[in-house]
């Protein structure tokens, strides 16, 4: 669930990433057409509250404005920035038990997300997935290992060409 420019929800990818010319409103060529202004909208938080919106607006503090990315406009800079956190529990707790029972919580709080009710998929074939981050791509890793091959589209190939010439 998002929300799209005004505020309302919807589950539109479209309407949350692209910023639409409000009806009636031109631009200076006289031509409707999409403002370059980054998200028009947002992804609505985890818990619905302040707690996920405040955890939110600190990764991008130290995503964005720490690494030095672009804040506002982020598709016309091509600029997103990297951040990376490693926390070492050894360092907060200070016997081998603690750190033990930290690394049990932490699958417990996972198996409990991967064990939640899903959602059932549009073409009738089952429940939907529930991936935990990183999950997704691991598993398209390994099958790309496994098959030895990585496909490619022949948009992407064409751009490849090009760049080479």
């Amino acid at each position: 669930m998002a929300f799209d420019q005004n505020g309302n929800p919807t589950t539109n990818p479209d309407a949350v990433l692209h910023y639409q010319v409000p009806e009636g409103e031109e631009e200076k060529n006289g031509k409707e057409e999409e403002k370059s202004l980054g998200m028009a909208g947002a992804i609505r938080t985890f818990d619905r509250s302040y707690k996920s919106s405040h955890l939110a607006l600190m990764v991008e503090f130290l995503a964005g404005a720490l690494s030095g990315s672009a804040m506002e406009d982020k598709m016309e800079s091509k600029n997103w920035g990297n951040f990376i956190l490693c926390l070492s529990p050894s360092l907060l707790w200070s016997s081998e038990e603690e750190v033990r029972s930290f690394g049990e919580r932490v699958q417990q709080m996972a198996n409990r997300v991967k064990q939640s009710k899903k959602r059932k998929r549009e073409d009738g074939g089952g429940d939907m997935d529930i991936f935990l981050p990183g999950e997704r791509g691991n598993n398209l890793s390994k099958r790309r290992r496994e098959s030895g091959s990585i496909e490619l589209s022949e948009q992407l190939i064409t751009g490849l060409r090009e760049v080479a010439k």
